[in-house]
Order: C-alpha cells, then sequence, then structure tokens
C-alpha cells in the first residue's frame, strides 16, 4: 500500500511538472512563431528559444513513458491488457511529440532560409508558408 501511495505522488508530482512545462514550452517560448507578422519572419531571429522549447516539449514527452512505466505494475494487477495499452498509448504519444517537434523545427530553417534571402527573392517562401505552417 506504500508503494501505491509513493507511486501516486510521484505520479501527481510529474504530471504537475508536465503542466507546468506544458505552459512554458507552448505559450512562453514558442510564442515568436504565432505573432504577428509570422513564424517566417520570427522564427529565425528567435531560433534557440523555440530549439529550446522544442527539447522541453520532448522532455515533458518522455515524462508520459516514466508515468507509464511508474504505474504499469499497479494498473498489470487489474488488467494485463490495459497496462499494456497504456505504455504502448504512453510510447505512441512520445512519437507523435516527437514528430510535431521535429516540424517546428523545419518551420525555423525555413524562416532561416527565408531570412538569408533578398527581399526581392523571398516570393517563393509565401507558398512554402502554408504547407510547412499546415503540418
Amino acid at each position: 500500500m506504500t508503494a501505491n501511495i509513493t507511486a501516486g505522488r510521484t505520479v501527481g508530482a510529474l504530471i504537475v511538472t508536465q503542466i507546468i512545462g506544458g505552459v512554458a514550452s507552448n505559450f512562453v517560448l514558442s510564442a515568436p512563431l504565432f505573432e504577428p507578422p509570422g513564424f517566417l519572419e520570427n522564427a529565425a531571429p528567435n531560433s534557440v528559444r523555440i530549439a529550446s522549447s522544442a527539447l522541453l516539449a520532448m522532455g515533458l514527452g518522455g515524462i508520459t513513458v516514466v508515468i507509464a512505466a511508474i504505474m504499469f505494475p499497479a494498473i498489470w494487477k487489474r488488467s494485463q491488457a490495459l497496462a499494456v495499452l497504456f505504455a504502448a498509448l504512453s510510447a505512441a504519444s512520445m512519437a507523435v511529440g516527437a514528430i510535431e517537434q521535429i516540424h517546428v523545427m523545419s518551420m525555423v530553417s525555413l524562416s532561416q532560409a527565408y531570412t538569408q534571402l533578398p527581399v526581392a527573392d523571398r516570393g517563393p517562401f509565401q507558398a512554402l508558408r502554408g504547407m510547412v505552417a499546415a503540418s
């Protein structure tokens, strides 16, 4: 029983950490991506900040896997299928998060290439803006 209480408190602390880190990552560090005039102009000068946001988001995704590992024995006692499903969904969630952060960093790369061009040559990048942002 003491082990379950300790596991529950640990998981609770990890969830609070995810909430705080998620707010910091999504609304503080990556804010320049969504401010006017858009990510093409804003991402390159804020690339370190956005890369920090991506690393933080990856770490927060890893916390989901840690939570699954901590909870696995307790869930396994009640339902083996549910324990395996929870672990699999946690791993899939981290993989999807990694793909999302890869796309964010591709936005930064596109922005860096955009800002290095003369203003007259930036037209084709406006077409790419929609495709990269949609992905």
